[in-house]
């Protein structure tokens, strides 16, 4: 990760968010701001990884609480059920409620193994809790969404809009009790 203080006219050296450690890829990083119920301000970047369960994805994530200049330890944030199953592509938003949401593909919810052909968009969400609690798993998108994201709205109700391409752009509102 790069940084600047300036608007982008100039960057710092770049800082290893994750892998630096691991033998395993970790790819598709997305980060998020968030705060916890302490008030401390935190940076939280999740991202694919094969670490420990190659040649098959899970999610994990990383958290600063220095505004990225480091990063603390790793954590799992899902893991796919079934037999040799696939969780990747993630997305991570904060709602303007302060609930961490993140969205990933999943081909837990099929035996064929033919990732990522047969996956769905999932998500879990945290309230800001430091560290995040992952749960709450719901189904957004069935099989086949690739390449999820996740945008939350401004406008104070705390949704947030799940998208995935399932033949085709598709978009759901999600809503937070």
């Amino acid at each position: 990760m790069g940084t600047s203080t300036d608007n982008g006219a100039t960057w710092s050296a770049a800082t290893t968010v994750a892998g630096a450690t691991t033998t395993g890829r970790d790819g598709m990083p997305a980060c998020t701001t968030f705060t916890t119920p302490a008030g401390a301000a935190r940076l939280l970047c999740v991202f694919e990884t094969t670490e420990g369960t190659a040649p098959l994805f899970t999610v994990k994530s990383v958290e600063s609480s220095e505004d990225g200049r480091t990063f603390g330890s790793r954590a799992q944030v899902f893991v796919p059920g079934g037999s040799q199953n696939n969780a990747g592509a993630p997305f991570v938003v904060t709602t303007t409620a302060g609930t961490l949401v993140v969205s990933f593909m999943t081909d837990e919810d099929t035996t064929a193994h033919n990732w990522a052909n047969d996956a769905s968009m999932k998500i879990v969400t945290s309230l800001s809790t430091d560290p995040p609690v992952w749960g709450h798993k719901t189904t957004v998108l069935g099989a086949s969404s690739f390449w999820t994201g996740l945008y939350h709205r401004i406008d104070g109700s705390g949704t947030v809009v799940g998208c995935a391409d399932p033949s085709g752009a598709r978009c759901r509102s999600i809503s937070f009790a």
